[in-house]
């Protein structure tokens, strides 16, 4: 099953632990990091750091069952940089089941890391600010880098 909400390109904004309320910034200056979501079923997720020319871009088949996002990557860039490899969410036939919450203004994916569980906050770019691109919805001026 598809959740209407959804469909649309996501950008990703911080991250939080156990608590969703208290939200950090990107763990590394510069991130940006999109997710895709098509109604045919795949979404693409695409991430670089601003200013590098290195990215990690894959596609994936998706469905949302019980309030979690099943994923199987079918489909890497070529392009990739070499680093992507060492990323399970860049490796073909991988799967991952997440928890999802979605709404008309944030998506938090909640990702276990040992007792502890870090929430992923994406924010819609197809609903930015007239003129805003989706690295400035990732990316607040104030936490850009200088490179």
């Amino acid at each position: 099953m598809l959740n209407s909400l959804l469909i649309g390109t996501w950008v990703f904004t911080g991250v939080t632990q156990n608590n969703p309320q208290i939200q950090i910034a990107p763990p590394s200056p510069g991130l940006v990091m999109t997710f895709e979501f098509k109604q045919d079923g795949t979404n693409n997720l695409h991430y670089y750091t601003k200013g590098d020319a290195l990215f990690c871009k894959r596609t994936a088949q998706y469905k949302i069952e019980d309030r979690q996002l099943i994923q199987k990557v079918t489909k890497t860039d070529p392009k990739n940089g070499p680093f992507c490899g060492s990323d399970p969410d860049m490796q073909i036939d991988q799967k991952t089941i997440t928890p999802i919450q979605i709404n008309e203004k944030e998506i938090l994916m909640t990702i276990p890391l040992g007792e502890k569980k870090i929430i992923y906050h994406w924010k819609p770019c197809n609903n930015k600010i007239p003129g805003q691109t989706c690295e400035e919805v990732a990316v607040p001026p104030n936490q850009q880098s200088t490179f």
